[in-house]
């Protein structure tokens, strides 16, 4: 957005009397606002009003500010339009006042990060002003260059960083404008990355605080253990805004790079039991990234009252770190169990997903869990706000019904939209259905193949001049074909391991010669998938490795005196024994 004009959104919306069909001289600036908003609804007017346009540029402040304005607003869309007048605005720079100069500088940023070519030529003017008198008008011109850099047709955008270090002599007017590079262009600044970590030093708590915001933003890889360490010890400052920068920034950087920052853990709980709320969440958010690596470390805090608070972004916080433990089946987390269960039924959207993804994580370790909370998670699936998280947190529960898979077949037909949602269940889908899942996945990627290549085939054979059309086309199927090659691919993985595992478990009794007729499958309920077929019927899937085809007590028992070398195994078939005369008993008894 152009500056220079206090509060000028609330121009846009004021009346005008501006004739559209018959463009005049502006008579004030509001009427140049308006006419750049509704130029975009109607682009035949542009060129009528560029000759108004460069009148209004030789007029005083205001008129140039909102020529400018509306100017920015047409560029996004239609750049070409605008170039006839990019010479007067480059020419602009030079005007005496620095906000005229400034709000050039930041059209000139708006246009080249949409059509480079509009100002190609005009970089060296651009680069120029870096040796403005007015800072605000030299943060603006590192602005500006930073937005061009953005354009990949921009040629070598990192010659920037050694311009912005030869020419700015103040360390904070340079670390500001390196802030706002990063802000918008983090990459620029990666690969002099480790320049920054000499900010740390500083002795301007100004300075270390705005080179830990643009650590945290350019988020550099392969930090060194040196560099971290600096990190780490600005946590310990006796100013709080630098602490919490701190915090930050390794909030962020541990999810890149965890076992750098392990040896901490200790002291973040500390700052969670006693630091005040503006502390513990950046903490909290860095436990959460560190904690798989020792979970019982956890075990120290009482995280209750922080979830029974109405600080909402507090306890979203310690409800992720909750997730994070509850899917390492970690016993820290299954203390918390009925808390969360309340949480269900929060008034905000974000806490229940937390806790409907933390339900589904206890579940898929706890049998009792399981059994008390599908219903739960069955009934939030009703709510569309929630279909998708109760989805994913049923499926780890084993339950697969019709409607669960006719949404998963919903979106796997928008796969562009939906493929985040989809490698959650792709990832967590029973191995028992994957196959099928797999199968159905295949045929409606053939079938949408075969529409887009149709649709295209018309497209082309009804107007040869669609090159731009096809290529975007192009992309889009590009796109779609590689989120089905994903998917497919974790769904042939996991059916290799699963396959692979169970080729590997030998089970007890695997030798023996066992009648169809004079056998039974025995498993346990909990270790079965529960599936609701079309006629509402329940069903039971038993996976091989949970189930035991087993047959009746005498043979076993043969068995048993053919095959004692190992204690362990004994003790075992004994207990098999046990069950086998509970099943030979029920069998008469229904035969009778």
């Amino acid at each position: 957005m152009m500056n220079g004009y206090k509060d000028d959104e609330k121009y846009f919306d004021m009346k005008v009397n501006l004739n559209l069909n018959n463009i005049g001289e502006f008579k004030n600036f509001r009427e140049i606002l308006f006419s750049g908003k509704f130029s975009i609804e109607n682009p035949k007017i542009i060129n009528k009003l560029i000759p108004e346009y460069k009148k209004s540029l030789h007029k005083d402040f205001k008129f140039k500010w909102a020529t400018l304005k509306a100017m920015s607003i047409i560029v996004t869309a239609y750049p070409e339009h605008l170039k006839p007048l990019v010479p007067t605005i480059v020419e602009m720079l030079k005007d005496s006042d620095w906000r005229t100069r400034k709000n050039s500088l930041e059209f000139l940023g708006d246009a080249g990060l949409v059509c480079y070519e509009l100002i190609s030529e005009y970089m060296d003017h651009i680069i120029a002003m870096l040796d403005d008198e007015n800072p605000n008008v030299v943060c603006s011109s590192a602005y500006t260059i930073s937005k061009i850099s953005l354009n990949p047709k921009c040629n070598n955008p990192k010659k920037l960083i050694n311009l912005l270090n030869n020419k700015i002599k103040s360390k904070l007017l340079l670390i500001e404008i390196l802030k706002n590079m990063s802000n918008i262009n983090p990459e620029l600044l990666k690969d002099s990355s480790n320049n920054l970590y000499e900010y740390l030093d500083d002795k301007n708590p100004e300075i270390v605080i705005k080179a830990l915001e643009i650590i945290y933003n350019i988020k550099p890889k392969n930090i060194s253990y040196t560099n971290a360490e600096k990190i780490i010890l600005k946590m310990d400052s006796n100013n709080k805004d630098i602490k919490i920068s701190a915090l930050n920034t390794i909030a962020e950087l541990s999810k890149l790079e965890p076992e750098k920052f392990q040896d901490i853990m200790p002291e973040i709980i500390e700052f969670i039991k006693y630091e005040e709320r503006d502390v513990k969440i950046p903490a909290i958010d860095t436990l959460n990234n560190i904690c798989h690596l020792s979970p019982s470390d956890v075990n120290e805090l009482d995280l209750e009252v922080y979830i029974d608070t109405t600080d909402y972004e507090l306890k979203y916080s310690v409800m992720t770190l909750l997730q994070t433990l509850s899917n390492l089946e970690s016993k820290t987390a299954k203390k918390y169990r009925k808390i969360v269960e309340k949480t269900i039924e929060d008034d905000n959207d974000s806490i229940i997903k937390k806790s409907i993804a933390i339900m589904g994580n206890f579940g898929k370790f706890d049998k009792y869990c399981k059994d008390k909370y599908i219903p739960i998670l069955k009934s939030k699936f009703l709510n569309s706000e929630y279909k998708k998280e109760s989805t994913i947190s049923l499926i780890k529960l084993g339950y697969v019904d019709k409607k669960i898979v006719e949404l998963i077949f919903n979106c796997i037909k928008n796969i562009n939209l939906e493929i985040t949602f989809l490698k959650c269940v792709f990832e967590q889908y029973p191995y028992e259905l994957l196959e099928d899942l797999k199968k159905h996945t295949i045929k409606i990627r053939d079938n949408l193949s075969l529409k887009l290549k149709n649709a295209k085939n018309k497209l082309v054979n009804a107007n040869e001049n669609i090159e731009k059309v096809i290529t975007s086309q192009d992309i889009y199927d590009s796109e779609m074909l590689s989120n089905f090659e994903e998917l497919i691919s974790i769904a042939e993985y996991r059916l290799n391991e699963y396959e692979n595992t169970n080729n590997r478990n030998i089970k007890l009794g695997q030798t023996l010669e066992i009648s169809d007729e004079e056998c039974v499958v025995l498993a346990l309920k909990s270790e079965c998938m529960e599936v609701e077929l079309e006629d509402g019927r329940q069903v039971y899937i038993v996976p091989k490795d949970k189930s035991m085809q087993t047959i009746l007590s005498n043979e076993l028992l043969d068995f048993v005196d053919n095959n004692q070398d190992n204690e362990f195994d004994l003790y075992k078939l004994s207990h098999e024994i046990m069950i086998q005369s509970l099943i030979e008993t029920t069998l008469k008894d229904k035969r009778v």
